[in-house]
Parts: C-alpha cells; sequence; structure tokens
C-alpha cells in the first residue's frame, strides 16, 4: 500500500516512497511532449511526485508556451492545498481518486498517512474552492467501475467503517455529477461532442430511477433504468425482451 512518493514520512517509518522515474528523465519527457503538443496525463500518487510534475510542466511552459494544455495529473492521492493552487496557475487539471476514500480511507487513517493527512486525501473540496476544474474515477482493475458509488464517496467520503475522512472535502452531488460527466468530456478536449445533454452533442447517457441530488447518502442505491449510445437505447431494466417468459 505504500506506494506513494511522499515529502513527509509514512506514519510510523522512515519511509518516504520512491518516484518512479529520476527527475531529470521525467523533465526532459514532459518538455518533449509539451513542445510537440501532446496532452500529458502523469499518474502522481503523493505530494513529492506531484511536485516533480509540477515542476517540469512549470520548466517546459518556460521553454515552450502554450495556453490550454489540460495537462491532467492522474489520482492526486495526497495533495497540498498549495500545489492545488499552483495547478491553476499551471494551467494543469487533476483527475481525482476517491473511490480510494471507501476501500483504503480506513487503512490511511490508522495505518497509513495517519489521522491528520488521512482527512485530506483526494482533496476535491480544495480544488472547487480554488477554481481548479477537475474530474473524478474509479481505477479499473484496482477497483470496480462503479459511477454511482464513486460519485456518492466523493460526496460523503465516508470509509467502509463509517468513519468520514475530511467533511471540508466533500462535494456536493451536483458538483460530483458533473466532475464524472461535463469536466470528465473537457479534461480530454471531447466537450464540444459529450458530457452532456445539448443538441449537437453525442446522445451517449444513462436514465435512473430516482434522482441523485435529492439523496446523497443513497446514490449507490439508485437503480439505471436505461443506458442509450449514440441515440440508441442499448439497455432497459425490467423490460420483457422477445422470448423470455412472462
Amino acid at each position: 500500500m505504500r506506494t506513494a512518493f511522499l515529502t513527509a514520512l509514512y506514519l510510523g517509518s522512515d519511509d518516504l516512497g520512491l518516484a518512479y522515474m529520476a527527475r531529470d528523465t521525467l523533465f526532459s519527457e514532459v518538455r518533449k511532449l509539451h513542445r510537440l503538443g501532446f496532452q500529458i496525463h502523469c499518474h502522481c500518487n503523493g505530494d513529492a511526485a506531484s511536485d516533480m510534475f509540477l515542476d517540469a510542466v512549470e520548466g517546459a511552459q518556460e521553454h515552450h508556451p502554450r495556453d490550454d494544455h489540460r495537462h491532467t495529473i492522474i489520482h492526486g492521492q495526497v495533495m497540498r492545498r498549495d500545489q492545488v493552487r499552483r495547478c491553476v496557475d499551471l494551467g494543469v487539471t487533476i483527475s481525482f481518486f476517491p473511490a480510494h476514500i471507501w476501500y483504503w480511507g480506513d487503512l490511511h487513517h490508522d495505518e497509513i498517512l495517519g489521522p491528520d493527512r488521512a482527512q485530506d486525501i483526494s482533496p476535491t473540496g480544495w480544488a472547487e474552492a480554488e477554481g481548479l476544474r477537475f474530474t473524478i474515477h474509479n481505477d479499473a482493475s484496482v477497483t470496480p467501475t462503479r459511477p454511482l458509488q464513486l460519485i456518492q464517496t466523493t460526496v460523503t467520503r465516508r470509509t467502509q467503517s463509517g468513519r468520514v475522512l475530511g467533511p471540508d472535502q466533500c462535494l456536493s452531488p451536483l458538483s460530483a455529477l458533473r466532475a464524472h460527466t461535463i469536466d470528465a468530456a473537457w479534461q480530454v478536449f471531447r466537450e464540444a461532442e459529450r458530457g452532456s445533454l445539448e443538441p449537437g452533442k453525442l446522445a451517449d447517457l444513462a436514465i435512473l430511477d430516482d434522482n441523485p441530488l435529492t439523496r446523497p447518502e443513497t446514490i449507490d442505491t439508485i437503480k439505471v433504468s436505461e443506458t442509450w449510445r449514440h441515440g440508441r437505447q442499448v439497455y432497459a431494466r425490467n423490460i420483457k425482451r422477445v422470448g423470455e417468459p412472462a
């Protein structure tokens, strides 16, 4: 579980974790991809890892300034608030992994980070307060791909023991839905064609049997009634199909 690269020691240890890539190599790769016009999605698990990537983006921007590059930190699991502000300044966005709170939040609290740092894993509240546009994701196959459970965990930040990690980091149901739909499309430059229900966009949508905005504590129990792909129904719950018994 101690796979993050941190600036402060893991709880009860003398371990900070390790960088996956040498700093000079990261800087060289980021500068090259940035100069060539690519969008970069960089896995950063730990605040030391995020520092390295943000330093690399800043260096790349100094050599080859680009507007609206949308380089993305993937996970942003243990980030500080000053790093969230720096993302805003550098035009970097974040895709957070709040499902981690449900699956491993108690371990972070008790054994890995400790009760203080565990409060701010996946700091979506800070991101919203700082005006940073961000998304939320599951990490298949590390966690099941369950969008409604992901959204509920982002709203409640409740662990399996019932503990709430970082109440000030909780999002409203509307903000969590936006982070998983409209802003998810925006983050990969697809906002003109998907992410919201508007004329001219792809008709990819799910119809739910209840309103997630009115039941934040039980969003994960809402059922999907129908799904549509490119304007064609591909799933319908409780609808008898030809050949099925009555």
